[in-house]
């Protein structure tokens, strides 16, 4: 999770620049910001959700075939 990780870190130095940098830089960085984040646990989650219908399957099969 070190992408995550620079995302939070790019948050909080952009906190502590809310006084000094002007209102829509500060939005349009936290924007982006936010799209790192979407785009890394999209990454991360997408092979896991795969991973899931896969062992569903595997299940439900295996629960067709001996339940008597």
């Amino acid at each position: 999770m070190l992408a995550l990780q620079k995302c939070y870190q790019l948050a909080s130095a952009l906190s502590s620049m809310l006084t000094t940098v002007p209102y829509e830089d500060v939005q349009t960085a936290a924007n982006y910001i936010a799209q790192c984040a979407s785009n890394v646990l999209h990454t991360v989650n997408e092979p896991l959700q795969q991973r899931a219908t896969v062992l569903d399957l595997d299940s439900s099969r295996a629960n067709i075939y001996f339940s008597f």
